[in-house]
């Protein structure tokens, strides 16, 4: 079995002739999966796989496909590592993790922890925001302008901000974010679209109560109550909404953590190698040998570098973004060559493009002879020389 994910999609369904012929030869040795970690309504499956990863609350498929739907995302196999740690002290009121694109609303994020903590002198918060890209948009240079403007002296001692930029993908080991949750008394998330929201479910995993923003869509919504969450509209809403989540003495972190067993790994990857096998035995396959199941939370949304070469690998999750670097890694797995010998012919380069689309020529009846005389005389040239024209008259 393979499993791509759901942003390899666009170069996979390409029209590539390469591409579509790496396919049909990789499917004579594979089954081949898709998972969708981004929301997704209304999307129409691709031919080629033969199952998809992901819950409702994640991707719909349109119209009458009919496809084999497996719901669990990568939440569902969440690290026995997230879990209550009564021997770690409370550092924060709350915690956030986060990234510098317009989704995620990290602006926001600020403007509600300014008033939060601006409110509650004793208060004390996190925020991790990690981005792999040098600053290149406006976007990450206006997050840095707004933290120095909004922040004073005073409320940097009490605002532990950590801005990673450039460096590896995932800088933390998931031992050190279960310990920040662990040292954390809640959770806030400011994105407007999530897929299954890894970073929620870990959050609840650890007995975290969770601050979301009311018109979230995805499936970060997914379990939540008022016995653990808030939702918010504005940043000064959810300023007060995090304070009485936080005082609140019906939410219980033990309570949480409790309904939320079940998103552990170790119940989560039994149940998906049963599942598995359904699917290979639908396919007239026969079960057998090992899946690969282990730290799925991270190697469903994006490719291991242990299986995936690392000169391929782009954007924030690690995806074959471009057509000949999927190409490249399709024949290696048809091939089953070492990757120094994979290279693309100057013929496969070729087929790596769709083929053009013909223009249609428009058909236009010719014009009357009392239209040709109502018919204002055709502009030709530039705009310039159209101008100069007018301005000579």
């Amino acid at each position: 079995m393979l499993v791509f994910t759901h942003k390899e999609r666009k170069v996979l369904d390409g029209n590539s002739p390469l591409i579509t012929r790496l396919l049909t030869r990789l499917r004579e040795r594979y089954v081949l999966g898709m998972y969708w970690g981004w929301y997704s309504p209304n999307t129409l499956p691709p031919a080629y796989i033969d199952f998809h990863l992901g819950h409702e609350s994640s991707v719909t498929f349109s119209g009458d496909a009919r496809v084999r739907r497996l719901p669990y995302h990568s939440s569902s196999f969440t690290p026995a590592a997230f879990r209550p740690r009564t021997e770690v002290p409370k550092q924060w009121d709350v915690m956030s993790v986060t990234r510098p694109l317009r989704a995620k609303h990290t602006g926001e994020l600020l403007e509600a922890l300014r008033l939060f903590l601006t409110a509650r002198p004793n208060a004390r918060a996190l925020v991790l925001c990690l981005a792999p890209k040098e600053l290149s948009n406006r976007d990450e240079r206006d997050l840095a302008e707004q933290y120095e403007r909004l922040f004073d002296a005073e409320l940097r001692t009490r605002l532990s901000f950590v801005y990673m930029q450039g460096g590896p993908l995932r800088p933390f080991n998931r031992g050190d974010i279960a310990f920040l949750y662990a040292a954390s008394r809640s959770f806030a998330l400011f994105s407007s679209r999530e897929g299954a929201s890894r970073s929620i479910k870990e959050a609840l995993a650890c007995g975290l109560p969770v601050l979301v923003r009311k018109e979230l869509e995805g499936g970060g919504l997914d379990f939540l109550s008022s016995a653990n969450s808030r939702v918010f509209s504005d940043p000064k809403d959810a300023a007060e909404k995090l304070a009485e989540l936080l005082d609140d003495p019906n939410v219980r972190h033990a309570a949480i953590a409790k309904e939320f067993e079940h998103l552990s790994e170790v119940h989560g990857i039994p149940r998906l190698q049963k599942d598995l096998d359904l699917v290979l035995q639908e396919l007239g396959e026969v079960p057998g040998g090992e899946y690969r199941l282990h730290d799925l939370s991270i190697r469903l949304p994006s490719h291991d570098s242990r299986e995936v070469p690392l000169e391929l690998q782009h954007g924030l999750t690690a995806d074959l973004m471009r057509p000949e670097d999927m190409a490249r890694y399709l024949k290696f797995l048809v091939l089953d060559r070492p990757w120094a010998e994979i290279d693309l012919t100057p013929d496969e380069l070729r087929d790596l493009d769709p083929p053009p689309t013909p223009k249609k020529r428009v058909q236009r009846a010719p014009a009357s002879s009392s239209e040709k005389q109502s018919a204002p005389p055709a502009a030709k040239g530039t705009f310039f020389t159209r101008l100069s024209r007018f301005l000579a008259r």
